[in-house]
């Protein structure tokens, strides 16, 4: 078992925030704007995340691509989605993964004392 925190990701997410760079609100709201940014985004994913194969199939939400995430979590076991949707924030808990704000999680480390 590791100790501390770690990332999960799937091909399907991956494929979907490649999808999603470019939107001219998220260049705005994160103030990036070059291709090449998207491209180092995406390997910096890959490179700090373990990446879950042959996710399950399920449908929970209303959007589709909230529910690869939730698939993605749920193959890998993880303890918390960190997120800011609210459609995956409504919902508390699948399993045994608790949703929780980016906020909360941090409040979490530092009580626990494990590093990022």
């Amino acid at each position: 078992m590791k100790k501390g925190v770690q990332c999960f990701v799937c091909n399907e997410i991956i494929k979907e925030t490649e999808r999603v760079l470019p939107y001219p609100r998220l260049k705005r709201l994160f103030r990036y704007s070059k291709n090449t940014e998207n491209k180092e985004y995406i390997k910096l994913i890959r490179s700090i995340c373990s990446t879950v194969s042959e996710i399950p199939i399920i449908q929970i939400v209303r959007d589709p691509n909230d529910d690869i995430i939730l698939a993605c979590a749920l193959k890998a076991r993880a303890d918390y989605l960190i997120t800011r949707d609210k459609d995956l924030l409504v919902l508390n808990k699948y399993y045994k993964t608790n949703f929780i704000l980016p906020e909360t999680f941090l409040s979490i480390l530092r009580r626990s004392g494990k590093q990022v």
